[in-house]
């Protein structure tokens, strides 16, 4: 017959084990989220998370004209570098999004603010 003591102690495992696989999908989702809605090339918030985000507000997608024309004289890892750099660039001046290939967004509550942040990017390109 089980002892009491035994019963307690395999009890007592058995929690531990409880709360350290609730911790691990803890973790687990929350990387699930952030790899659902970040770019994985530039680490930007991704289309979804701008989906999520652009309830009532007003958005700008940016796109770099020709960008074909600079992979294709310089190199997919050139033009990688180029994306990240013009996010990066993006998100100094204002919150940025990364849509697919060389596109980004920015959102904003009214459009007098976003055409504020779009002079201000078209005057930091100049």
């Amino acid at each position: 017959m089980i002892e009491k003591k035994e019963i307690n102690e395999k009890n007592k495992k058995l929690t531990t084990l409880n709360k350290s696989l609730e911790k691990e999908i803890e973790i687990k989702t929350n990387q699930l989220i952030e790899n659902m809605f970040t770019d994985t090339l530039t680490k930007l918030p991704n289309r979804e998370k701008l989906l999520n985000d652009l309830k009532n507000n007003y958005v700008a997608v940016i796109n770099i004209k020709d960008f074909t024309e600079i992979n294709d004289f310089y190199g997919l890892e050139e033009g990688d570098k180029l994306l990240k750099e013009f996010g990066k660039f993006l998100n100094t001046i204002h919150p940025t999004y990364k849509l697919a290939a060389d596109e980004y967004a920015i959102f904003a509550k009214t459009p007098a603010e976003l055409k504020k942040i779009s002079n201000k990017i078209i005057e930091q390109l100049d």
